[in-house]
């Protein structure tokens, strides 16, 4: 089988404000251990109706979340903490 190992969870405080419909947000989220190819994913404090959280490994150490508006309508989110988690592919 194949075995996963997951980093400890990084976090940062973070108002993305708002954001229009089809835009989104991003903040990079410094996460020691984490390579491309790793898969990421991310949470923020708050409710995030309308909101996809999404993350990827953009670089060495960096998690990239974003925060993407799917709704119709502005949704301005209140600051938070963001979270992001790696598990090593």
């Amino acid at each position: 089988g194949v075995q996963t190992c997951a980093l400890p969870i990084s976090e940062l405080p973070w108002d993305p404000g708002s954001i229009s419909p089809g835009a989104s947000a991003q903040i990079n989220v410094p996460l020691q251990g984490a390579r491309p190819g790793d898969f990421a994913t991310a949470a923020f404090s708050l409710a995030t109706s309308g909101i996809v959280m999404l993350a990827q490994v953009g670089a060495t150490n960096i998690v990239t979340v974003t925060a993407w508006n799917r709704s119709s309508i502005v949704i301005n989110l209140a600051a938070g903490t963001v979270r992001a988690r790696v598990t090593k592919a």
